[in-house]
């Protein structure tokens, strides 16, 4: 009597790791009878290109002295629209923001061509030459 409990509790764990291993397999061939009509061939398409779709159209830069070193200097972190979007600020308004961006945020721009930003963005007056810059 006192060696019974003992086999009793060693046949319900038995018990419990044959039901284990039993449904797991069963979960198993369930799940592969489930998916292997439905199986997805991956496409050659590179990630880049799936990847490079632009959320919201890019304003053109407007035409300007120093709109070459805009580009390359402050594209790189924000778009046109961010900056295009923008009231027309005065030059003092635009040194502030640009030094701004320098000095807190590591823009690429030495003292020259923070002047030159300054400039260009000082110069453009809400017109895209002939068409008016789009404030969306």
């Amino acid at each position: 009597m006192v060696g019974e409990p003992v086999a009793s509790a060693a046949s319900t764990r038995r018990f419990g790791v044959i039901l284990t291993v039993a449904l797991a397999a069963s979960a198993g061939v369930v799940s592969y009878l489930g998916v292997r009509d439905s199986w997805v061939i991956a496409t050659r398409e590179p990630l880049i290109d799936r990847l490079a779709i632009t959320p919201v159209a890019e304003l053109e830069t407007p035409p300007g002295a120093h709109r070459r070193l805009f580009q390359a200097s402050c594209t790189i972190c924000h778009s046109t629209r961010l900056v295009f979007s923008q009231p027309p600020f005065p030059r003092e308004k635009w040194q502030e923001i640009v030094h701004k961006m320098v000095a807190a945020y590591g823009a690429p721009l030495g003292s020259e061509d923070e002047g030159r930003i300054v400039e260009y963005l000082a110069g453009l007056d809400g017109t895209h030459g002939e068409t008016p810059i789009s404030r969306h």
